[in-house]
């Protein structure tokens, strides 16, 4: 949750110095900008309307203005219907153009009129309403704690392999990836053994073979066995003084699958290491409008009378039993816990 308000944080920090706070001065210049450029063509300036430079005096633009005034009358160009708003254009040009609002618009026109021009323009111009606003709000933060979610089951789901990784290397030693990957390896290897494994440990032992060129054959042990020794040069897989570890029990089954399992303080049973049993992979359900949901439902029902609850069928109980009995069998033949 620190690393998602941390995201969430940076994330305000970019909208708010992208969405720049112009002044309302600079919005009437933008649409401006805009409307005589969608009406006589891109490139149109404030100066070129009055067949003008930018280095005009006041006077030049005075005497510019009656001109155009006369040029742009609508009752000159009574088949344009484009005439009146071509001169209504102009009349609030030259009002721009005779106050303050002239340095604005010169400061624009030399340096570039920004592609994004704050929320507050578009803001404006869309006027979303409060439903719209609230949807993307969330929309928003949920995206934000997805993404986050994911980065962090992926980096914790890789400290799991390496943690399996590195207990199947202490177990078994260097030759541990054709004991693992080929249960018909001519391998020895004890059919289980308690490890103890530094939590940094693992990472600088190389991938394993691919299973597919495994079941072809076409692995080089000798290489892979190489390999391995290679990454482990350095003592980075002994548990550090002090330093976390777990206690890990590698485990051969008699089908030669092989499985490392973690040992519960809470419990004193082992607990199989793998992403389903340590990790929540991240879903829709698992967000925030999702959990706050679930949360009011629930309280709502918690505050209903017991009486009141519908009981379950004889029918549905028994089925309810059975599958339960069902999944701990699952459970003990294959992963699960063991004693």
């Amino acid at each position: 949750m620190r690393l998602f308000s941390l995201v969430a944080l940076l994330g305000l920090l970019v909208l708010a110095t992208a969405a720049r706070a112009w002044e309302q001065t600079d919005y009437e210049i933008f649409d401006l900008q805009s409307s005589l450029e969608a009406t006589t063509g891109k490139g149109t300036t404030f100066y070129s309307l009055l067949n003008l430079t930018s280095s005009a005096t006041a006077s030049e633009i005075k005497s510019a203005y009656r001109k155009r005034s006369v040029e742009l009358h609508p009752d000159k160009h009574p088949q344009d219907p484009q005439a009146s708003k071509r001169f209504e254009q102009l009349g609030l040009v030259i009002k721009i153009l005779r106050d303050a609002r002239k340095d604005r618009y010169d400061h624009f026109l030399s340096t570039g009129f920004p592609k994004w021009r704050g929320t507050g323009w578009y803001y404006v111009r869309w006027r979303p309403g409060f439903g719209t606003t609230l949807f993307f709000l969330v929309l928003i933060a949920t995206s934000m704690e997805l993404l986050v979610k994911r980065v962090n089951y992926s980096r914790d789901a890789k400290r799991i392999h390496q943690l399996q990784r590195a207990a199947r290397f202490i177990a078994w030693g260097p030759r541990f990836y054709q004991i693992w990957l080929d249960p018909a390896a001519p391998v020895r290897a004890p059919a289980e053994k308690k490890v103890r494994v530094s939590l940094n440990a693992g990472a600088s032992l190389p991938p394993p073979p691919a299973h597919k060129d495994v079941a072809a054959g076409n692995v080089d042990w000798d290489a892979v066995e190489r390999s391995v020794k290679q990454g482990v040069a350095n003592p980075e897989l002994a548990p550090q003084i002090g330093g976390p570890a777990l206690d890990l029990l590698v485990t051969r089954e008699p089908d030669g699958e092989s499985i490392v399992w973690a040992s519960d303080d809470a419990t004193g049973e082992w607990t199989e290491l793998n992403e389903e049993s340590a990790l929540h992979k991240p879903t829709m359900a698992t967000l925030w409008p999702a959990r706050l949901a679930k949360h009011l439902v629930s309280g709502g029902r918690k505050g209903q009378d017991p009486a009141s609850q519908p009981a379950m069928p004889e029918d549905a109980s028994s089925a309810k039993s059975s599958a339960v009995k069902k999944s701990n069998a699952a459970a003990a033949k294959k992963g699960g816990r063991r004693k």
